[in-house]
């Protein structure tokens, strides 16, 4: 049997609430690392293991922030503008 576009609508809805939803706490996560590194950056030895391991952490969350905002990522851009 086909769907109408009316019986179809109810389905779409909560897909766009959920890329929505997933939008956003990529957003947020990405922040949260990106605030946290810069913290740990902040206090650590510049030369340690450890620094380096924060910023590679920082330089992998702000190139995958770089590509949502360029919509270089066909589903995050896409994400993106629904949130």
């Amino acid at each position: 049997m086909l769907r109408t576009a009316d019986e179809e609508e109810p389905l779409r809805r909560p897909v766009a609430s959920e890329r929505c939803l997933l939008a956003h706490d990529l957003n947020n996560n990405l922040s949260l690392i990106l605030g946290r590194c810069h913290l740990q950056l902040k206090v650590l030895d510049p030369q340690s293991e450890a620094a380096m391991h924060a910023r590679l952490i920082q330089e992998a969350a702000q190139h995958m922030a770089r590509r949502m905002a360029e919509g270089h990522c066909p589903l995050c851009s896409r994400l993106v503008s629904i949130a």
